[in-house]
């Protein structure tokens, strides 16, 4: 009995092991006739396994046996597998019928400027062959960053002519990214001092190398106003902004207004909220113009007198002052 049990339990060890799901990938097959085929396999599983399970499923008077299959531009074999061409779950791989493979067709890439870039290639190399040829082309200056069009698609380099149905003749756009100008134009809007209404000064700066302080000091030098001499703030889209940054930090464009304003005058009064070394929160309001001697005796007349009887220390903002007991 105990040879049996033992020989039941060498079975069980003997059992395939579960497939991790990180090995599995699902690809798919298209073909020119638009024909799809799915299957999902280990990335480790040769490709014949694929192209057998398509060339199964197509009809026979397809013809399908002779011909290539692609992905992103190269011939795929099958004694390869998916890793082998870094393959993701999803992937396509199509199907050209023999023909195909070796037709060549001829494109031109143009741009805005009038150049034409004209080449012949595979249907079924990759299009970064003649982008890189364009590119090779243009003059030193000449953006290199950009779009290429197509039927007002925008073309991903890994395309072939055959995937994007390309025929002899047919032309691909380039279209550069547009870059914000170097200079930019802000206008700034003041108070006038002699009663009048609100005055606009313009100026065209340097994007990223004047500062924004380069305005102001534009501004008070054509407008009479004493807010030279005085506080002020500066404000862009509702918020107060640092003079010493430039157009650039903030996004600015041509057009757009600064405000420049006095600032608020301050109250006479403020409030102080102290915080005593139990964690109790008062609130003392006074004069800016009184001595904080005062504010010290008012907390202290509001504490028990054996806790402060050696003074205290006031701190604010890492700032420390020792104060006493007037009394």
């Amino acid at each position: 009995m105990s040879s049996k049990a033992t020989g039941e339990d060498d079975a069980d060890d003997s059992s395939s092991p579960e497939v991790e799901a990180s090995s599995l990938i699902t690809l798919r097959v298209k073909d020119s006739e638009g024909v799809r085929i799915t299957r999902t396999m280990r990335t480790t599983d040769a490709l014949d396994d694929l192209m057998d399970f398509y060339l199964g499923m197509v009809p026979a008077d397809m013809d399908a046996a002779e011909g290539v299959f692609m992905h992103y531009g190269r011939r795929v074999t099958g004694d390869r597998t998916p890793a082998d061409y870094d393959m993701e779950d999803g992937d396509e791989v199509s199907f050209f019928p023999d023909g195909t493979w070796t037709t060549p067709v001829t494109l031109t890439v143009t741009d805005n400027n009038g150049r034409r870039v004209t080449h012949t290639m595979r249907r079924l190399h990759i299009l970064d062959i003649l982008f890189d040829l364009y590119f090779a082309m243009l003059p030193s200056t000449a953006p290199r960053e950009g779009a290429f069009i197509y039927h007002c698609r925008e073309l991903s380099p890994k395309q072939t002519p055959e995937e994007c149905n390309m025929k002899d003749g047919d032309e691909i756009a380039f279209s550069p990214f547009s870059k914000p100008s170097a200079f930019v134009t802000l206008t700034i809007r003041g108070n006038n001092n002699n009663g009048g209404g609100s005055v606009v000064v313009t100026r065209t700066m340097l994007r990223t190398q004047e500062r924004l302080q380069d305005l102001i000091d534009l501004y008070f030098a054509m407008v009479p106003t004493d807010d030279e001499r005085g506080e002020f703030d500066v404000t862009y889209c509702g918020r107060k902004v640092d003079i010493e940054k430039t157009p650039a930090d903030y996004g600015m464009e041509d057009g757009d207004q600064l405000r420049l304003a006095p600032a608020t005058e301050r109250s006479r009064f403020v409030t102080i909220n102290l915080v005593t070394m139990v964690g109790v929160k008062r609130a003392y309001t006074l004069r800016r113009t009184d001595e904080l001697q005062g504010l010290v005796d008012l907390c202290l007349s509001r504490e028990p007198a054996s806790m402060y009887q050696n003074g205290c220390i006031f701190l604010y903002n890492g700032l420390c002052s020792r104060l006493g007991n007037s009394g």
